[in-house]
Order: C-alpha cells, then sequence, then structure tokens
C-alpha cells in the first residue's frame, strides 16, 4: 500500500512539474513568436516581398533541404541510446556519448561547409531555376554564408536536445530571443546602408545562441574533449539517424517543391509563401512543438524503464492537448486569413496586394496545421521505440501526395494551389500515421475514446462559427478596425469553446485548467 501511495504522489509530483514547465515554455514560446512577427514585420516593412527576400528565404531553406536534415536526425535519434546508457550505465558514461557525437557533428559539419561554399552557383541554379540577374547573384551571396553557420547550427541542436534531456527547456527558448533581436538589427543596417548586411545578422545569432548553450551545458557538468576517434555507440547513433536523415529530407522536399514552384510564379510568390508558413507554423510552435519538447525524454525514458502505464498516460493526454488546442486555432486560421495577414503584415512596402496573395495562400494552409501537429506527436511516439522506418514511410507517402497535388494544383490555382497540396498532404499522412501506430502498438493508447474526439471537433466547430457571426457584426454595426474585432471575436470563440469542452465533459479540460491556475 505504501508503494501504491507513493507512486501516485510521484506520478503527481510529475505531472505538476511538466503543468508548470508546460505555462513557462508557453509564456516564452508566446513572446519569442511575438519577437518573430516583429522581426518579420520590419523585414515585410523594409523589403516588402521583393528579390531580397525571395533571396533570403532561399538561401536559409537550400541548406536545410541539403545537409540540415542529418543534423536533425543526429538530435532525435540521439535521445534513445542516451536514455539507454544513462539509465544503464550512469551520467558519466552518457556524458562521454554526448561528446562523442559532437566531435562527430563538428567534422561532418565541416565537410559539408566545404561542399557548400565551392558549388553555391550550382544549387541555386538547381533550386531557384526561376532566379535571374541580380536576384540570383545576391542568393548566391547569401548562400555561401549560411553554408558557414551549418557547424553552430548542428551544435545547437545536440545541445539542446541534451538540456531536454536534463529537464531544462526554457533557457534554450530564451536563447531564441538573440537571433530574433540579432535579425531585426541587421534589417535595419541592409536597407539603411547594403542589403547584403542581412544575412550576417542570421550568421551572427547562431553563434551567439552556441556559445550560450555550450555554457549552460557546462553548468550540468558536461565537458567538451575534441578526439578524432568516434565511440562504437557514436556510430550505432548514425545508423539509427539513417532512416530519420531520409524522412527529414524527404519533409524539406515539401518545401522545396513549393518554393521551386513558387519561383517560377510572379515575382513576390516565394516571399508572400514563406510569410504565410510563418503564421501557420506559429500554431505548431504552440502545441506539437511544446508538448513534443517535454512529453519525448519523458516517453524514452518510461520505455527503458519499462513503465508502459506512465508511458500511456503521457502520450493519451499529450495527443488530445494537441487537438484540443489546434483544431480551433486551424479552423479560425481558415475563416480569418485575410484579417490575420492584414493586422501582422498589412504597412510598408506590404500593401493591400500582398496581402491578398499571402491572406489566401495561409487560408489554404489551414489543415496544415493539424495535419503536420499530429505527425510531428506521433513521429516522436515511433521514436521513442527506436522505430525510425516507419516515420520514414509516412514522409514519403506525404511527399508523394504532395508533389502529385502541387504539380496538378499550381497550373490552376497558382500560390494557392502549392498551399493546398502541401495541406492535403498533412491531413493524409496523419491519418495513416495514426492508424499505423494503432496497429504497429496495440498495447499503447493514443486515443482510448473516439467518441471524446467527435465531441471536440464539434465544440471546435460551433466556436469558430460563433466567432465569424460575432466579427461581422462587430464590424459591420460598430465598424470597429479588424485588429479589435478579431480580438473580441477571438475571446467569445474562447469562451464558447471552453464551456462546450465542459458540458461534454472532456477531462483534458481539467488539465489545463490545472496548468494555468498553477
Amino acid at each position: 500500500m505504501p508503494e501504491t501511495i507513493s507512486s501516485k504522489e510521484q506520478k503527481k509530483t510529475i505531472q505538476r512539474s511538466a503543468a508548470r514547465t508546460a505555462v513557462l515554455m508557453a509564456v516564452l514560446t508566446l513572446v519569442s513568436k511575438v519577437f518573430g512577427f516583429v522581426r518579420e514585420m520590419v523585414l515585410a516593412a523594409c523589403f516588402g516581398t521583393g528579390y531580397v527576400v525571395d533571396a533570403y528565404v532561399m538561401a536559409q531553406n537550400i541548406p536545410n533541404m541539403l545537409f540540415a536534415g542529418v543534423l536533425g536526425a543526429v538530435s532525435i535519434s540521439f535521445m534513445p541510446l542516451y536514455s539507454d546508457r544513462a539509465e544503464k550505465e550512469g551520467e558519466a558514461s552518457a556524458d562521454a556519448f554526448v561528446n562523442d557525437i559532437r566531435n562527430l557533428l563538428l567534422k561532418a559539419a565541416l565537410v559539408v561547409t566545404v561542399i557548400g561554399v565551392a558549388f553555391t552557383p550550382q544549387f541555386v541554379r538547381l533550386f531557384a531555376s526561376g532566379f535571374s540577374g541580380q536576384q540570383a547573384a545576391l542568393t548566391v551571396f547569401f548562400l555561401r554564408i549560411t553554408f558557414c553557420a551549418l557547424a553552430f547550427t548542428s551544435l545547437n541542436l545536440l545541445l539542446t536536445a541534451y538540456l531536454h534531456y536534463k529537464g531544462i527547456f526554457l533557457q534554450p527558448i530564451i536563447f531564441g530571443y538573440v537571433q530574433n533581436f540579432c535579425i531585426i538589427v541587421f534589417t535595419v543596417l541592409a536597407v539603411r546602408y547594403q542589403e547584403k548586411l542581412l544575412i550576417f545578422g542570421l550568421m551572427l545569432s547562431y553563434v551567439l545562441i552556441c556559445l550560450l548553450l555550450n555554457g549552460l551545458a557546462r553548468r550540468t557538468g558536461l565537458r567538451w574533449t575534441w578526439s578524432f576517434q568516434s565511440s562504437g555507440l557514436a556510430k550505432q547513433v548514425l545508423t539509427l539517424a539513417l532512416p530519420v536523415f531520409i524522412g527529414c529530407y524527404v519533409s524539406q522536399i515539401n518545401t522545396y517543391v513549393d518554393r521551386m514552384l513558387a519561383s517560377g510564379l510572379p515575382e513576390g510568390s516565394v516571399s508572400a509563401l514563406n510569410y504565410a508558413v510563418l503564421v501557420a507554423n506559429l500554431l505548431i510552435g504552440f502545441t506539437a512543438t511544446i508538448v513534443t519538447t517535454i512529453v519525448y525524454p519523458r516517453l524514452n525514458q518510461a520505455r527503458a524503464q519499462e513503465d508502459y502505464e506512465r508511458y500511456n498516460d503521457m502520450l493519451g493526454t499529450g495527443f488530445m492537448i494537441i487537438l484540443i488546442i489546434t483544431l480551433p486555432f486551424t479552423l479560425g486560421t481558415m475563416v480569418f486569413s485575410h484579417e490575420i495577414v492584414q493586422v501582422i503584415y498589412e504597412r510598408g512596402a506590404f500593401n493591400a496586394a500582398a496581402t491578398g496573395v499571402t491572406a489566401g495562400a495561409l487560408l489554404c494552409y489551414g489543415p496544415y496545421l493539424l495535419g503536420a501537429s499530429m505527425n510531428t506527436y506521433v513521429s516522436s511516439a515511433f521514436q521513442s521505440f527506436k522505430d525510425m522506418l516507419t516515420p520514414l514511410y509516412i514522409g514519403i507517402f506525404s511527399v508523394a501526395v504532395n508533389v502529385t497535388l502541387n504539380l496538378l494544383l499550381v497550373r490552376h490555382l497558382g500560390i494557392r494551389g502549392l498551399a493546398l497540396g502541401t495541406s492535403v498532404a498533412a491531413v493524409c499522412g496523419m491519418c495513416v500515421s495514426i492508424f499505423l501506430f494503432r496497429r504497429k502498438m496495440p498495447r499503447l493508447r493514443l486515443i482510448d475514446q473516439s467518441t471524446r474526439v467527435w465531441k471536440v471537433c464539434a465544440a471546435a466547430i460551433l466556436a469558430v462559427c460563433a466567432a465569424q457571426l460575432v466579427f461581422r457584426a462587430l464590424s459591420g454595426g460598430l465598424a470597429l478596425p479588424a485588429v479589435f474585432g478579431l480580438a473580441l471575436a477571438v475571446v467569445c470563440a474562447a469562451l464558447l469553446y471552453l464551456l462546450l469542452l465542459y458540458l461534454f465533459r472532456i477531462r483534458e479540460l481539467q488539465f489545463i485548467r490545472s496548468v494555468f491556475r498553477r
């Protein structure tokens, strides 16, 4: 009996700690996203949707497409192996493992940087075939600088994953403010003095964040020792990371198919698509990113300890919380796409025409929010069991759907067709991932009651419909500015949504309420 009470108290303590961390992460992420939107607003006001932003966006995306996938793959695959080593061999052995991975990443990043800088013009011609003249030349310059930052981005990903396992979630978010600040400063300098200065804000931010993360890791006791040799376990990470890398690469194909086809559309299409994606990814940052960041290390710990009851509790709760938060915002983004873009971006060089193009893309990106959020979360559950192949197969399926739809729709719908193809592919991938998880992991509960899912869907639809009615009444009768009308409509919808969840007896509402109370 005492053991049962102790186990329950330990579970409650873990939930309270996770709840407090989730709230603080949400607040800090909100500040970071607001700061990020200020950054994009400054960029839009200074350069609009012209060739400078097109070059800037493409220069960031090409390295991610070609090489950064392996860095993300290592950080994901590192967690299950680090968890096993920490639980079975102790912290000293686990930290030595981190050192081996860090040295391996640095050597790989150096090789990649040399290749990238040497063949930059060829990469631009391949992935931005629609660029020419001054636009292509500026993209080449920007791209060479971003290749030089790969060593720092690789270390940032690894150290962030290490700190997350140690339960340190908040400081890495705060360090992200450095990137926004640097980019804003260099954006102002670029528009005033020389447009080539724009890319150096990004480069400086990666260097500063790397130094800050390394200092924080040293405070936990991690020390870096350089070595040209790698342990067998470090090589095992690369073996485990290979399917994840291919999956990340395949996922980036979606982004680059969109960008490449958009580069053949009228000038400004790439930047308009990018602005729409930034708004769409805001929600993912508040749901799947936060929940997965907190839950993934705990899922690995529960799996290493073979505590499947705790695993199921965390897995099911995280899934429902993502659904509860993501679904109404997905529908709301589609209904209020024009007003959202107008409030965030329309000022300076970003005119009403740019708003119309960007809002059309955002409308079609709506379903992508839900699909991408769920795919991220379910993939982390597969990966916690070292199953890296299933998310890869799902990613390949999604890319095939996306590329096919993009080629079919871009001729008729333009930029909207690209966004719509991405959304349909994400939703199809979500359905397949949930089906395969339930089939391959029958003892694990991703969804314990399907009726609760339908109740959440009904509540979200009713709340968004109410928001639209309120917004029309306010904007028509009182002639309020769009920002005030939109804010009041969202508040009314949120209150109705919470009431419906309470009436439908969705138990996760109690968890969310206790989180905000704490």
